[in-house]
């Protein structure tokens, strides 16, 4: 599994942007054309998938993946393992949602959110946390 970190993204004013931490250091840069949606100065978690040593490959909005993170987790809470598995699944459905367009678009993120309802039912109706086991008996692993 990819590390996965967060910054703050910063608009250089080319298409190369920065990520910084929290004393403006810059992490890395991405390609802000591949993340249009994304806006300058918001936090975002950030994956180096390795296909070019300069730039991160996968930049999604932190409000976003916590979102669909919230919606998965009971009130019982998520183990961390679980957490690091789910938060990596719902990074890679994100960046592989921008090469749809319109319905279809819509259409996948619907099923991802889907994914998320169920991985919640199902550690509910165990009365449990979100675990290992119950990411891989819902397709995330």
């Amino acid at each position: 599994m990819t590390t996965i970190q967060k910054g703050k993204t910063n608009n250089v004013g080319t298409k190369f942007w920065e990520i910084c931490d929290d004393a403006q250091a810059v992490i890395t840069e991405f390609n802000h054309n591949r993340f249009p949606h994304i806006l300058s100065g918001v936090e975002v978690y950030f994956m180096d998938l390795d296909f070019d040593p300069r730039l991160c490959e996968n930049v999604q909005v932190a409000a976003d993946v916590d979102e669909e993170i919230r919606v998965a987790t009971p009130g019982a809470g998520i183990e961390s393992t679980a957490e690091e598995m789910l938060r990596d699944y719902v990074m890679r459905a994100l960046l592989h949602a921008l090469d749809k367009q319109g319905s279809s678009r819509t259409k996948y993120l619907g099923q991802l959110r889907d994914k998320m309802i169920a991985v919640r039912s199902n550690a509910v109706s165990k009365g449990s946390k979100v675990t290992v086991a119950i990411l891989t008996a819902n397709g995330i692993a």
